[in-house]
C-alpha cells in the first residue's frame, strides 16, 4: 500500500494532463462572406474554400455588359437566377447555406453555352469549385495522442503499483 501512496501525489496532475488534453478547443464554425464576380464568360474567384460547419454567403454580381448569367451549386441546391430568369448586367444575388458536408462542389452558370458538363459533377467553362475542408490536411490526430498518452500512463501506474507490492509482498 505505501507504494501506493508514492504514486497518488502524480494521479492529480495526470488527471489534469489528461482533462487539458482532452479539452483541446477545436475551430470554431465561422460566418464567411465572397463576392463572386461574373464577367466575360467566367467566375472570379473561381475556387472558394471553407471550413465544415461555416455558414457560407454568396453574393455574385454580374459585372458582364449585355450578357445574362445564373449561378447553379446543384449538389448543395443552390440556385441563384434561372435560365427564364437570369441575373441581368448589373445586378447581383446572394444565397446563405451552413457547409455541413466536406468535399469539392462545382458551380456553374445554366446559360446555354457558358458551361459544360464534365462528369461526375464537374463542370468546365464558366464555373468554379467549392471546397468544404481542406482535402490536403490530414485527419485530426489529437483524439489519437490522447488515447495514447492515458494509455501510457495509466500502464505505467499500474507497472508501478504492482512492482510496488510485489516488494512488499513476503516470500
Amino acid at each position: 500500500m505505501s507504494g501506493l501512496r508514492r504514486i497518488a501525489p502524480f494521479l492529480p496532475a495526470l488527471l489534469i494532463l489528461t482533462v487539458a488534453l482532452v479539452d483541446v478547443p477545436r475551430a470554431q464554425a465561422k460566418d464567411v462572406s465572397f463576392a463572386i464576380e461574373m464577367r466575360s464568360i467566367a467566375f472570379t474567384p473561381d475556387l472558394v474554400r471553407v471550413d465544415p460547419g461555416d455558414v457560407v454567403t454568396i453574393r455574385v454580381f454580374n459585372n458582364d455588359t449585355g450578357v445574362p448569367h445564373t449561378f447553379d451549386l446543384p449538389t448543395l441546391n443552390v440556385h441563384l437566377g434561372t435560365v427564364s430568369a437570369p441575373i441581368q448586367p448589373g445586378e447581383n444575388r446572394s444565397v446563405t447555406f451552413t457547409a455541413d458536408q466536406t468535399g469539392v462542389f462545382y458551380f456553374h452558370c445554366g446559360i446555354a453555352g457558358h458551361a459544360t458538363e464534365a462528369g461526375g459533377g464537374r463542370w468546365t467553362g464558366m464555373a468554379g469549385r467549392l471546397e468544404v475542408g481542406d482535402p490536403s490536411r490530414p485527419a485530426d490526430l489529437v483524439p489519437i495522442i490522447v488515447i495514447v498518452i492515458v494509455g501510457l500512463a495509466v500502464g505505467l501506474v499500474a507497472v508501478a503499483y504492482y512492482a510496488v507490492r510485489r516488494k512488499r509482498k513476503p516470500a
